[in-house]
């Protein structure tokens, strides 16, 4: 069983010499350091959260459910939606070989929470001596493997490698398969470029240039900035070598955090209700998705259940989010999301009496309802 920390499974943001993510296991002054806290934060901050809880038997909660709202990695679902209707319909091997430098190609190094040097230890890939790298970029996983590096891990780079082989109408089409109109699909790669200096070429004139774009501005100037650096060996040096230094600290990724890649919590529900409930079409592609969505907890994660798919997202400045899928062994789901935005950096450090807070909801009725009360509604009835 992996850790709750490959839950969150952060697009974070790091430098090269210090991460920007807080020691998780320490606790800051002041912050909301187990579940029961995370509740009362609730009741003051509801302006800071979507909700859209759903236990599969008639409770429901809804909390600003159609305010759109930052993803963070939690929208990696959609990629591994349409990464499995593609296999469903035979359109990629889930065997295909797939060059680690094509990989990495998209990787900012030490800006994913360690999620990229994590993946490639699971595949049983030696590191170069830097330890974020493969030792041999010649070598090649396969396509599924980066649906595991993607969810299991979060590693962006995989993300974005799918992202591109499949292709944004695909993605879009997987997740309007499930009610999700509209998806706002952003290269990742391309989204942290901008937060590093918000144009496509020379020296930074204004950090977090890109955070004033307007979103469709800004989708293309990213996805420029991806291609440029997956493409241009000396452009990457260049970012690495002058931008990285420069990075803005938690605070200052905050305005690039807030206009980062959206969703209304409803839309990422409706996506982990339909793959985990199997309500999905192709039928083939749930089964596929939910192998990996369900990896981190495995069998019969708490007694009635039978498995929890799960993804969740954080980005320094002050976003964490979760999705869910939650299956009984009565043949009921229990589903949901909940996503967060504009915490403090204490806050943001609390990340794992969330986690628990949100799986507590997931799996217990009588939590959900706790959840309902502080956000100032009850299950069945459309809060504010």
């Amino acid at each position: 069983m992996l850790s709750r920390r490959h839950l969150l499974g952060a697009a974070a943001l790091a430098v090269p010499t210090a991460l920007v993510l807080p020691d998780l296991a320490q606790a800051a002054p002041g912050a909301p350091a187990t579940p029961e806290a995370w509740l009362e934060w609730l009741r003051g901050n509801r302006t800071k959260v979507g909700a859209h809880l759903d236990d599969g038997k008639g409770g429901v909660v809804r909390h600003r459910q159609d305010a759109a709202q930052p993803l963070a990695s939690a929208m990696k679902v959609v990629h591994l939606a349409a990464y499995a209707t593609a296999v469903a319909e035979r359109r990629q091997d889930p065997k295909r070989c797939v060059r680690i430098a094509d990989w990495e190609s998209y990787y900012l190094p030490n800006m994913d929470g360690g999620a990229h040097p994590a993946a490639l230890k699971h595949l049983k890939i030696p590191l170069d001596p830097s330890g974020l790298y493969a030792a041999d970029p010649q070598r090649v996983v396969s396509l599924d493997d980066l649906a595991l590096a993607m969810i299991t891990f979060s590693d962006n780079a995989a993300t974005d490698y799918l992202a591109v082989l499949l292709g944004e109408p695909e993605l879009r089409r997987a997740a309007a398969v499930a009610g999700w109109a509209r998806a706002d699909i952003r290269m990742i790669s391309g989204e942290m470029l901008i937060a590093l200096h918000g144009k496509d070429s020379g020296p930074p004139e204004a950090p977090l240039a890109g955070a004033s774009m307007d979103p469709e501005a800004r989708k293309e100037t990213g996805s420029k900035l991806a291609r440029r650096y997956a493409g241009d060996p000396k452009y990457r040096e260049w970012v690495i070598t002058e931008l990285y230094p420069k990075m803005p600290g938690f605070e200052g990724l905050a305005p690039w955090a807030d206009r980062s890649w959206a969703a209304p919590a409803r839309d990422l529900a409706k996506l982990h209700r339909a793959l985990a409930t199997g309500n999905y079409r192709p039928a083939p592609a749930a089964p596929l998705a939910r192998t990996h969505l369900e990896r981190s907890f495995g069998p019969n994660p708490r007694p009635g259940f039978e498995a929890l798919g799960f993804k969740g997202g954080s980005l320094s400045g002050g976003i964490l989010t979760f999705g869910f899928g939650a299956r009984r062994t009565d043949g009921t789901v229990s589903s949901g999301a909940i996503l967060f935005r504009g915490l403090t950096l204490a806050e943001f450090s609390q990340q794992r009496p969330l986690i628990d807070l949100v799986l507590n909801a997931a799996f217990d009725p009588a939590w959900q309802r706790r959840v309902a009360e502080a956000l100032g509604t009850r299950p069945g009835i459309l809060g504010g």
